[in-house]
């Protein structure tokens, strides 16, 4: 049940996040078109080669789909390791991101001892839940997620449930060394 609780409240902070189609804005029951936003390559706030250093893992690649705001770091092996960074440069979606990584947290309750885990010291606001670090400077945003299954199930398996509270606090150091990366490129 938590999962499929934690499956929601994802798409539902990517809905959230997703905002208005490219330059569309509707008004009052009418269209009206709004700038386009400038678009930025999200796989430039971390390279393949920095996601494998920050986790120990050897990523492969790392791509972005045509017009799409994420980018996806893959292994070898998507059992031992996979990532992704969001990233957005709209000042009211940025905003928005962090009162929903709450909302999501508080929904689920499934990030061991880091549920509502705000983070000083990184952009002008950033927090840590669900197992990812939203950080936003400015009106530029950004979502790291990390997801490296092997390692939390050997953790599991060697500290019992302790074993997850230190797999959340591994994430939240290898997001923060990540995180430092991105903020000088944005």
């Amino acid at each position: 049940m938590r999962c499929l609780a934690l499956l929601l409240t994802l798409a539902l902070i990517d809905i959230a996040c997703a905002g208005k189609s490219e330059g569309e804005q509707h008004v009052a029951g009418s269209a009206r078109q709004a700038p386009a936003r400038q678009k930025h390559d999200p796989c430039s706030l971390i390279t393949k080669e920095e996601m494998s250093q920050a986790t120990g893992e050897q990523f492969t690649e790392a791509k972005s789909e045509n017009g799409s705001d994420s980018c996806v770091y893959l292994s070898a092996d998507a059992s031992v390791a996979s990532a992704e960074v969001s990233s957005t440069w709209d000042g009211a979606e940025s905003r928005a991101m962090i009162p929903a990584m709450k909302a999501g947290a508080e929904i689920t309750k499934v990030t061991p001892g880091a549920a509502d885990a705000m983070i000083s010291g990184l952009g002008d606001q950033a927090m840590f839940a669900m197992y990812a670090l939203t950080v936003r400077k400015g009106d530029a945003a950004f979502v790291i997620r990390l997801n490296l299954p092997s390692r939390l199930s050997r953790s599991m398996r060697q500290e019992g449930i302790k074993g997850s509270q230190q797999y959340a606090d591994d994430i939240l150091a290898m997001d923060k060394a990540l995180a430092d990366k991105a903020l000088t490129r944005l």
